[in-house]
């Protein structure tokens, strides 16, 4: 019987995921929309330091989704 406490758990990781998602596209789109206003060494390293960090950051959140998922669900990850 899966317990409320786990399922919030996984919800919760889940929310942090989408989160990190949602400020990777806006990095990305905040980078596209500046580049209008010509490119820079600076925003050019800021912006792939700081994609680079999201990315990063999102795939060890999916890996944390996917490990608790497993675990709450009673999953084989093969």
């Amino acid at each position: 019987m899966l317990e409320t406490k786990e399922l919030v758990a996984l919800r919760d990781e889940i929310n942090e995921a989408i989160k990190t998602s949602r400020r990777l596209d806006r990095c990305h789109q905040q980078f596209l929309t500046r580049r209008k206003d010509g490119i820079t060494r600076a925003r050019q390293t800021s912006y792939a330091a700081q994609s680079a960090s999201l990315a990063a950051s999102l795939k060890a959140e999916v890996n944390g989704v996917k490990q608790t998922a497993c675990t709450v669900l009673n999953l084989v990850r093969g």
